[in-house]
């Protein structure tokens, strides 16, 4: 998605009157980035769990082939910064908690047998429920598929980092939390040291966007 197209759709985003932020909540540059690396695997089929007012989701939206499937899973019905039945795209949403196994359950039925390109975690931000979102979505992912996580690193010391506590779904952490904080957030230096000193498991590989604070994982 080139710069022009990708500063119309943001600009068509304005904020609702109930909530004067922007309806993109993940910051402008590293959606800029994100959806370009999207982008290139040709999605059919996209997922976002916490879809908030719909802002990246209208993103998602643009680079699905028309009749391509858009999922979203939210806890809470927000008001929509768009009007999702205009879409050309097939946009299912299931509100429900994602731990909720029967929401797994609606996916599945959604796919109908197909496995998602992409999957974007961008839900409860606390790491039992991020560790959940990898665990059960992540093998509704094809081979060559990407997961992205949002914030995972917020140098204000907002929500907790999110992808570089989780690798695998045996549980390997590449920072420890501490093990009565679920909210745990690791400094900055942590984190680095980290990234740089734990060998990647073999066959999967991450780009950390060093600049941003989000997280890009391909299953191979």
């Amino acid at each position: 998605m080139d710069r022009a197209k990708f500063e119309k759709i943001h600009a068509s985003l304005e904020p609702l009157p109930i909530n004067p932020s922007h309806p993109l909540q993940t910051g402008k540059e590293e959606m800029f980035h994100l959806v370009n690396i999207v982008e290139k695997i040709k999605p059919q089929r996209i997922m976002e769990i916490g879809i908030l007012m719909g802002g990246s989701l209208k993103f998602w939206e643009q680079i699905l082939p028309e009749g391509g499937l858009l999922i979203g899973l939210d806890h809470w019905r927000h008001m929509r910064a768009w009007d999702f039945d205009e879409s050309d795209r097939q946009i299912e949403v299931i509100y429900k908690d994602s731990k909720d196994e029967t929401a797994v359950d609606d996916v599945k039925k959604l796919l109908d047998g197909e496995l998602l390109d992409f999957l974007y975690i961008d839900g409860n931000h606390t790491i039992s429920y991020v560790k959940n979102d990898f665990e059960r979505y992540e093998p509704l992912v094809r081979k060559g598929g990407i997961v992205a996580f949002d914030d995972v690193y917020n140098v204000e010391g907002g929500p907790p980092m999110t992808l570089f506590p989780i690798l695998v779904r045996a549980g390997d952490w590449i920072v420890k939390p501490d093990s009565k904080a679920d909210d745990y957030v690791p400094k900055f230096e942590e984190v680095i040291h980290s990234v740089e000193k734990t060998p990647i498991i073999k066959g999967k590989r991450m780009l950390i966007n060093y600049g941003s604070p989000v997280g890009v994982w391909w299953k191979e």
